[in-house]
C-alpha cells in the first residue's frame, strides 16, 4: 500500500492544525552513516514481523530478515543524491528512521503512471520504528522535519509505501492525513 498526502502541513503541526505532540525523550536528527547498522536492524525486525503476518508457505525476501541483507537496501537508497533521511532517538538510542527520495522524472516519463513528477517517495525499505515504541509519535516527528525541507524545495506530493501488516505504521500515516493510493499483493 502506498498512502499519499492529501494536504501538506507545516512542520510541527498536526493535520488538524494543532501542535504536534512532543516527548522530551525523543530527538530527531539527520541520519548519519554511523546510524546505518541500527537502521538495518530496525528494518530487519520490521520485515520479520511483516513476514509473520503473511500466508503460511509464502516465504519472501528471506535475505531481508537479517540486518546484513537490509544494510544493502539502505546503502542503495542512500547512494542517491536525491535521498534525505532522519532518525528518531529515544533516550539516546536510534528507535526509528525515515528516508525519502525526491522524484525528478519528466511528466511524460513512464514512471509518472505510478508517481507524480517532483514528488518524494518513501519506499517500503525507507522507514521503520522499533516494535513497542510509539510509532505515531516517532513517524510524526520524523516526517515533520523532512516534510518541511521537501516542501521548501517545491516537493508538495509525498508517497509512502507501507506493508499492509504494519499496523503501527498504517495508523501513524493515516493520522498524518495520508490516504491509500494503491495496493500491491502476491499470491503463491
Amino acid at each position: 500500500m502506498s498512502p499519499k498526502t492529501k494536504a501538506t502541513q507545516p512542520a510541527g503541526t498536526s493535520h488538524r492544525g494543532g501542535t504536534a505532540p512532543t516527548d522530551p525523550r525523543v530527538h530527531v536528527r539527520p541520519l548519519r552513516a554511523v546510524d546505518l547498522g541500527r537502521c538495518a536492524e530496525l528494518l530487519a525486525g520490521l520485515h520479520a514481523r511483516a513476514q509473520s503476518t503473511g500466508p503460511r508457505g509464502m516465504l519472501r525476501g528471506l535475505a531481508y530478515l537479517s540486518a546484513g541483507g537490509c544494510r544493502g537496501l539502505l546503502d542503495g537508497l542512500l547512494a542517491s543524491p536525491r535521498a534525505t533521511g532522519v532518525v528518531a532517538e529515544v533516550d539516546g538510542r536510534v528507535q526509528g528512521f525515515l528516508i525519502g527520495e525526491r522524484q525528478l522524472f519528466a511528466p511524460e516519463d513512464f514512471a509518472s503512471i505510478y508517481a507524480e513528477p517532483r514528488s518524494v517517495a518513501v519506499p517500503l525499505h525507507g522507514h521503520a520504528v522499533e516494535e513497542g515504541e510509539d510509532g505515531v509519535l516517532l513517524y510524526r516527528l520524523m516526517y515533520a522535519q523532512l516534510a518541511s525541507a521537501w516542501v521548501d524545495a517545491g516537493f508538495f506530493v509525498h508517497n509512502v509505501s507501507v506493508h499492509a501488516g504494519d499496523a503501527a505504521a498504517l495508523e501513524a500515516w493515516a493520522m498524518l492525513g495520508f490516504g491509500r493510493k494503491s495496493a500491491c499483493a502476491a499470491r503463491p
